[in-house]
């Protein structure tokens, strides 16, 4: 069962995904909370709770408050909402297409082809491994070490500057609008900041884990298709019977349908969640361009009047 095995089995980070957790969500010889996956119910619970703290802060669009926000501000909120949505996006597809995550795992592992021509080439799936491991590594250490900084740079903050205007509003991780008086929100700030935690933390695993997972993937399956490459550029070269042949071409072709099997699976799970991606992202930069050209046109017409005046005034 794939939940006794080893990460030296499998071509990709799979220490990292237990580690994380992350294969356990999909693993259904897990442990289990009332014959349901308990990992799974975790990670919906995080979600419900997640996502009413968002709904939560969103009430401050909708009431009528004392400060005003920037635009800087509005922009962070702007895209940590958009982020959120595609996270939940993102976990809804994974989740619903459980059993098939489950079983793409199995394109990584170095038993996945069982012909023996194919198992003569399993070298190539050894060097892959090695370089996965490393690259991956780097990237959760390097994601991890900038999120973690955006999360304690409120705390650095207040605790080596002074608040200069009590009716300002503490800097806090993503700065969301919740539908109190700055007087409540600066009074009980911890807890305010505790709930931009549990947002930040599930921002940073649903975005950094399944990143590393689909990388991993992708680059396995590159890896097991360059094993076929090298198979079927060799094979045919030994003196065996025209029989020997032919069952040894066969063994090839299964192998390689059942590659293509996982790949048509890997990509009905990907395809939603990419285009998604891209569809929302590419629009999210047409609406940045357009607000910074018009908010920067009136501040540019505003220093050219002012210059203008001041000119006609000493002369």
């Amino acid at each position: 069962m794939m939940h006794e095995l080893r990460a030296e089995e499998f071509a990709i980070n799979f220490e990292l995904m237990k580690r994380s957790r992350f294969y356990h969500i999909f693993n259904p010889n897990g442990s289990k909370i009332f014959n349901y996956n308990a990992y799974r119910l975790l990670l919906i619970i995080l979600l419900v709770l997640v996502n009413g703290i968002v709904v939560y802060s969103s009430l401050g669009f909708f009431v009528k408050m004392e400060d005003t926000l920037s635009y800087i501000d509005s922009s962070v909120i702007i895209f940590v909402m958009i982020n959120i949505f595609l996270c939940n996006w993102r976990f809804s597809v994974f989740l619903y297409n459980a059993k098939i995550i489950y079983d793409v795992f199995n394109v990584s592992r170095f038993d996945f082809f069982k012909s023996k021509h194919c198992c003569k080439n399993i070298n190539v799936l050894c060097g892959h491994r090695d370089r996965t491991i490393k690259i991956t590594n780097y990237f959760f250490v390097f994601s991890s070490t900038v999120m973690s900084q955006w999360v304690l740079f409120p705390l650095v903050l207040i605790a080596f500057t002074a608040p200069e205007d009590e009716n300002i509003r503490q800097q806090n991780i993503m700065n969301l609008r919740y539908p109190v008086s700055t007087h409540t929100y600066n009074q009980y700030y911890y807890l305010f900041y505790l709930m931009e935690v549990i947002v930040a933390i599930f921002t940073m695993y649903s975005m950094i884990i399944p990143d590393i997972l689909l990388m991993s993937w992708c680059w396995a399956i590159i890896a097991q298709q360059e094993i076929l490459i090298q198979t079927f550029k060799y094979f045919g070269h030994e003196d065996s019977s025209q029989t020997v042949h032919y069952e040894d071409f066969k063994s090839i072709l299964v192998d390689q349908i059942q590659l293509n099997l996982k790949i048509k699976s890997f990509y009905s799970v990907v395809r939603p969640v990419v285009l998604t991606y891209v569809a929302i992202i590419s629009t999210c930069f047409i609406i940045v361009t357009y607000v910074l050209i018009v908010v920067g046109t009136p501040i540019s017409f505003t220093f050219y009047i002012t210059d203008d005046a001041l000119c006609s005034k000493f002369n």
